[in-house]
């Protein structure tokens, strides 16, 4: 018998799945920042994710959570964190391509970064060519 089959090397598709910058491409996944110390937006010291990616967007609003974040879990969300974690990321960008990065947000929502579009279970991010 045969069936057609694909091979999948990784999907992510949680908010924790962890944002990658090896020196030639931009990946999301397969690892997992998990609930501790989660994305970096949880001020527990986590990397950069996908939760970070909606915090940058604004589609998730720091001021409309409960703070139960921080290592007491009495804090906001910490969306400096965040902006932080995407600067250092395009410094190592540069370092790597001699090209500055920027991010920026398009009409529809979606995140440039780098030029590569990867879909989710609940969201479509698009990572586009934004190089000064």
């Amino acid at each position: 018998m045969r069936a057609p089959m694909m091979k999948i090397h990784t999907v992510a598709a949680g908010g924790g799945s962890i944002l990658h910058f090896d020196g030639a491409r931009f990946r999301v996944g397969p690892d997992s920042a998990g609930a501790n110390p989660g994305p970096a937006a949880y001020r527990r010291g986590g990397p950069l994710a996908v939760t970070d990616i909606n915090v940058m967007l604004g589609k998730v609003q720091p001021e409309f959570f409960p703070n139960v974040f921080g290592p007491e879990g009495n804090e906001p969300l910490d969306a400096d964190a965040v902006k932080a974690g995407f600067a250092d990321m395009a410094l190592k960008i540069k370092e790597a391509t001699g090209q500055v990065a920027r991010l920026k947000k398009s009409p529809k929502g979606s995140f440039g970064l780098l030029s590569k579009t990867w879909r989710t279970r609940s969201s479509r991010f698009r990572f586009s060519a934004a190089m000064t």
